[in-house]
């Protein structure tokens, strides 16, 4: 059976079963057994449409077009590219290699993030709130955030190098992912202090 922490008067700590733990208790496991399922959903969107754009952007790079802003997915004749974009399939193979290195070196951190999560709020809804593994998630939620700006440069100035056209990689999200991630490794870093501070109290108890 699930257990959760409980609190006595006399400041000591004892593990009491899931079920008696309050009403808000139980409605932040539903909720997060729903961001759970959620998360899980969008992983798996997400690795569905990398997977996707990799197969087209290799073997029907007809229906991919680049310019300096990106790239876009053209899936039918009667779909326009924007002006100014360039077909894929009339770019060297090596620019079409270093394209399909940089969308999979860019996904990673995104991935990663989505994964750690679902794993989060799983730990959530099966009632394991201030647990070590709880701040791990958390930590590397944060690293993966401040990740993705280094980590989409390094894979655009491969793509570049291979003679690709977009060099309009720097976006505002991949700032602010930065400072949201600074913020979450800082709270990670907080609830790993509170629970030395938890566990240091219960030993002398």
């Amino acid at each position: 059976m699930a257990k959760t922490i409980a609190f006595s008067s006399s400041g000591s700590v004892s593990a009491a079963p899931i079920r008696s733990a309050p009403a808000k208790v139980r409605r932040i496991r539903r909720l997060s057994r729903a961001l759970a399922i959620l998360f899980t959903g969008l992983l798996g969107l997400t690795l569905l449409a990398h997977a996707t754009i990799l197969f087209v952007g290799l073997f029907l790079p007809d229906h991919i077009y680049t310019s300096e802003q990106g790239a876009e997915l053209v899936l039918s004749s009667a779909d326009k590219a924007t002006v100014g974009m360039v077909a894929l399939s009339t770019q060297p193979l090596i620019t079409r290699l270093a394209g399909a290195v940089d969308l999979v070196l860019a996904a990673i951190p995104i991935l990663l993030i989505l994964w750690h999560l679902r794993a989060l709020f799983r730990l959530y809804a099966a009632g394991t709130v201030f647990a070590r593994e709880n701040a791990t998630h958390i930590k590397h939620i944060g690293i993966w955030l401040i990740a993705y700006l280094p980590v989409k440069y390094l894979a655009n100035l491969i793509f570049q190098t291979a003679g690709g056209l977009d060099t309009k990689w720097l976006h505002a999200a991949g700032v602010y992912g930065v400072i949201l991630g600074a913020i979450v490794l800082v709270i990670a870093q907080v609830m790993e202090v509170g629970r030395d501070i938890e566990e240091e109290r219960s030993e002398f108890v």
